[in-house]
């Protein structure tokens, strides 16, 4: 995802506010910003403390926003950020990046204030966003001929339709879990996609720093198969109707991941957590599809279990190391875990634990799910404590960013 060191990346004319320089600062900004405020409120509203006024209930609301709000402009930051590394072209910044941030902002703000404000309104701004990242996005990696990212422009597309049937639900049009399963479904592959790239890589490159040696092969067709059950998987659960397929599916899935990440050797990173937690973040997507393959045969696994340990699980771990990862790479910094960010990565992971723990530990349930979110909270707070302030900075080596 890092741009060549010592390599200044092409310009796109003018820059304006360090925020608008790359897509990594305003996005992983508002991502952690919107991770506490929205599961802040959807605890206080589940004490029943105070009402959201969306044309969504409070699960749909607190469901949506994880999935299209917190994690939607997770990626954006993203890939509005390794695009440029991808295709060699100059970055998404300055007008055209501070356009995209205020749509994304707009959709959560209409959202939230639907029943005011309108279901198609709120509707036709939120699902422009993805729509709006995938022109933008798809537009530089088709200029380049990056063909081996051309899917992600696809996922994308998914991703925004996904989006637009969570909207239907709110109009009794369509129900709301097709619209959840099929976002959730485009992300898990998205980071089978991306994570299964960067977590060997940038474990190679750690232990050759370290003086040692990564004794791994590509094995581009056990790729190919983990990423092709992964998707049938999530596409079979997400069409409701095939239980026993869908569970088939997810169980050759799990397998396949498992045995694909085993072979990246992540034992050997323990001893630094910004290396190692992707490892662990990671390896909530094969425990979440072994979950899921398993509720036939094991009635007592509970279908919310395997959901939050692909999304609190998968999604929050993998969010936090790269989110972390990315901003002192390209700020300038040394890319090493503190004691603080080594305390963000456990908090996310223990959330994430308690909330799949949850459901199955009936009469704790209610005190580990708002521990849980407490826990939650408290990691992207932090997040936004320890690196808030650099997405405000220009990057200290003055490369590039």
């Amino acid at each position: 995802m890092s741009a060549t060191p010592g390599v200044e990346a092409p310009r796109r004319g003018e820059v304006g506010p360090v925020l608008f320089s790359y897509g990594f600062r305003p996005f992983f900004l508002g991502s952690a910003v919107w991770a506490v405020i929205s599961l802040a409120v959807w605890l206080v509203a589940f004490e029943g403390a105070t009402r959201i006024p969306s044309a969504f209930d409070p699960f749909a609301w607190h469901a949506h926003e994880m999935i299209f709000g917190f994690v939607g402009a997770a990626i954006a930051g993203f890939l509005l950020t390794a695009v440029s590394a991808w295709t060699g072209r100059p970055p998404i910044r300055g007008m055209q990046l501070a356009f995209l941030f205020v749509l994304w902002m707009l959709g959560r703000l209409l959202v939230a204030y639907s029943e005011q404000a309108g279901v198609w309104p709120a509707a036709v701004i939120d699902v422009a966003f993805p729509l709006a990242l995938m022109a933008v996005v798809g537009h530089e990696i088709v200029a380049a001929r990056n063909v081996r990212n051309y899917g992600v422009i696809a996922m994308l597309g998914v991703f925004a339709f996904a989006n637009f049937l969570m909207h239907l639900s709110a109009l009794g049009l369509s129900t709301r879990i097709v619209g959840e399963r099929l976002g959730i479904g485009v992300i898990v592959v998205l980071i089978g996609l991306i994570g299964g790239r960067v977590a060997p890589a940038f474990t190679r490159n750690w232990l050759v720093r370290q003086g040692k040696a990564m004794e791994f092969q590509a094995l581009p067709a056990l790729d190919k198969i983990a990423h092709a059950l992964t998707a049938l998987a999530m596409l079979s659960w997400a069409s409701t109707t095939l239980p026993m397929a869908t569970a088939i599916l997810a169980l050759a899935a799990a397998v396949a991941q498992i045995i694909r990440m085993s072979r990246w050797q992540g034992a050997k990173t323990l001893s630094e957590p910004i290396v190692a937690v992707l490892h662990i973040g990671y390896a909530w997507v094969p425990f979440g599809l072994l979950l899921l393959g398993l509720r036939p045969w094991v009635p007592v696994i509970d279908e919310n279990a395997a959901i939050h340990a692909l999304t609190a699980g998968a999604m929050g771990t993998m969010i936090l190391a790269i989110m972390t990862r990315a901003t002192l790479g390209h700020t300038g910094r040394q890319i090493a875990s503190s004691d603080g960010t080594t305390a963000i990565y456990v908090l996310v992971v223990l959330s994430g634990a308690l909330r799949v723990l949850g459901p199955h530990v009936t009469a704790f349930y209610y005190h580990l799910l708002v521990t849980s979110g407490v826990l939650w909270v408290l990691a992207f707070g932090l997040f936004l404590a320890l690196y808030g302030h650099y997405m405000f900075k220009p990057r200290i080596d003055k490369i590039g960013t």
